[in-house]
């Protein structure tokens, strides 16, 4: 993850060596400086996680013992949050957040069939 420290590291060396465009990318986040040419492109620092099943199973986005989904996009979720269950026959597994985040999308359908590491929802 690129930090404040990093863009003022970042602006420091540009400076020093008379560069006028800097493009870094880091995993998923891409940061672009660009110095006097008119007003700066926005800096878009975001990461995000695949939340992505451990087993093979149907998705079901809700327990059995209630009547809303575990989460919808815009909820926030804890590190290892029950986010969902994988069916398999009579066992319900559940799928647990592997990091903390708000939900960005869901991408499993109720009652889809989902192999192992099959993304379920994202997280940013």
């Amino acid at each position: 993850m690129i930090t404040v420290d990093d863009l003022d590291r970042m602006l420091a060396l540009m400076g020093e060596h008379g560069l006028q465009m800097l493009d870094v990318r880091e995993g998923e986040t891409r940061v672009r400086i660009v110095l006097g040419r008119g007003p700066p492109e926005p800096v878009k620092m975001s990461v995000k996680t695949i939340i992505k099943t451990e087993a093979i199973g149907t998705f079901v986005p809700t327990h059995p013992r209630l009547a809303v989904p575990m989460v919808a996009v815009g909820d926030k979720v804890m590190e290892r949050e029950i986010v969902g269950f994988l069916a398999s026959g009579a066992v319900l597994m559940p799928i647990r957040a592997s990091a903390s985040g708000h939900v960005t999308s869901i991408h499993a359908r109720p009652g889809e069939l989902l192999g192992f590491g099959a993304p379920v929802l994202s997280l940013a």
